[in-house]
């Protein structure tokens, strides 16, 4: 099944019960292997898509977390080389 306004490259194959989203960018020489869905430009596995929006509604708290290790790292390195004086 391939969605409304999908770019198709040369030397494309879409398997059968391959599924292309509308809108979807293939490259050329691009394989949508049977039974599988794929989505976005370029066209990628919708499973890999939907993993990648949902650490993009994380990333906030990841950001923070990093920034809080990064303090944390800072402190241990000056308590170490206080230690060292």
């Amino acid at each position: 099944m391939i969605g409304g306004q999908v770019g198709i490259a040369d030397y494309c194959r879409v398997d059968d019960y391959g599924m292309v989203g509308a809108q979807c960018g293939i490259p050329t020489r691009k394989r949508i292997p049977a039974g599988q869905v794929f989505w976005g430009t370029p066209a990628r596995p919708l499973k890999d898509i939907k993993r990648q929006q949902a650490d993009l509604g994380r990333l906030p708290r990841m950001r923070k977390e990093l920034q809080e290790l990064r303090e944390e790292v800072e402190a241990l390195k000056d308590t170490l080389a206080s230690e060292h004086n």
